[in-house]
């Protein structure tokens, strides 16, 4: 279990990430709720690392659709680690193609 460098360092989020022998591998976002006590799940599956950049995309772009340069200047990454974050988080589910070259979040 590990925190998020690029959240405030009392963010109550931390990536979760289990491998077993003889099984596949999860990866998660949990937050730990101090009224209950306990933990919610926030996200699973491969966009789980890549969650400081959901945040950041929902802050930015809310429910706006953009481009994958939109996402480089946004994120000041280069352009072939936009393009491999894009990846994925469509295949997470995390991000939907609205039409060539657009993307937008998805719930």
């Amino acid at each position: 279990m590990a925190r998020f460098r690029e959240l405030l360092e009392d963010a109550p989020e931390r990536l979760m990430q289990v491998r077993g022998r003889h099984t596949g591998g999860v990866e998660l976002v949990i937050r730990f709720r101090k009224e209950t006590l306990d933990q919610e799940l926030i996200l699973e599956g491969g966009g789980a690392p890549l969650y400081p950049e959901i945040c950041m995309l929902r802050q930015t772009f809310g429910k706006s659709a953009f481009s994958p340069k939109d996402y480089q200047e946004a994120t000041g990454s280069s352009r072939q680690t936009s393009t491999r974050h894009i990846a994925r988080l469509v295949q997470a589910d995390a991000l939907r193609k609205k039409g060539y070259g657009e993307y937008v979040l998805w719930p």
